[in-house]
């Protein structure tokens, strides 16, 4: 980084005048305020991913308590907005350049609401899936925004579920083999 011994230096020298030292002088002085803040900043989204889930989980709470009296497109309008809002989130991404963090959190939010969407759904219609079924079909489906978005958040999701589905009940060997070679490139 730039210090304002090396200002001083360069204005000595003659390189730059009066003018342009106050102004690199102002530049740089407000890159360091910025770079002090980033604590605060970094408390905000911890504050802010704090509250989201608490207002999610009361959300889920409440839902809950209506979910048996609701009536079944309800239902399924509950299931699948989380996959749609992060989809439209992961489009906005894409389309926009967004940052890196952006990316992470648009692919882990499909990928969970893919999982959520489907044992929901199951659960509405009592299709009578088995976990470990539910969770390979949430993967394969899955696993394509991991690469998608280039995501690290992602394939963590991903290997946490391929260790879910390897515990006794879970998927079946073909399966599993499967999936563990579609995360191989990324790994």
């Amino acid at each position: 980084m730039f210090s304002l011994e090396e200002l001083r230096t360069l204005y000595d020298a003659e390189v730059i005048d009066d003018a342009g030292a106050m102004r690199l002088a102002a530049f740089y002085a407000g890159i360091e305020r910025k770079r002090r803040s980033g604590g605060y900043t970094a408390l905000k989204y911890l504050l802010a991913l704090l509250a989201a889930a608490f207002l999610g989980g009361a959300l889920v709470l409440a839902v809950r308590s209506w979910w048996g009296v609701l009536p079944d497109p309800v239902r399924v309008i509950f299931a699948v907005a989380p996959l749609v809002a992060a989809v439209v989130a992961g489009g906005h991404t894409i389309l926009a350049r967004r940052s890196r963090a952006w990316s992470e959190a648009s692919a882990a939010g499909i990928m969970l609401g893919i999982f959520l969407a489907l044992v929901l759904i199951d659960d509405i219609y009592q299709l009578g899936g088995r976990s470990g079924e539910l969770l390979g079909s949430a993967l394969w489906m899955g696993v394509a925004f991991v690469y998608i978005f280039g995501s690290a958040a992602g394939g963590a999701i991903f290997l946490a579920g391929l260790a879910c589905g390897a515990l006794p009940g879970g998927f079946s060997e073909f399966s599993l083999i499967g999936l563990l070679w579609a995360i191989t490139p990324f790994l």
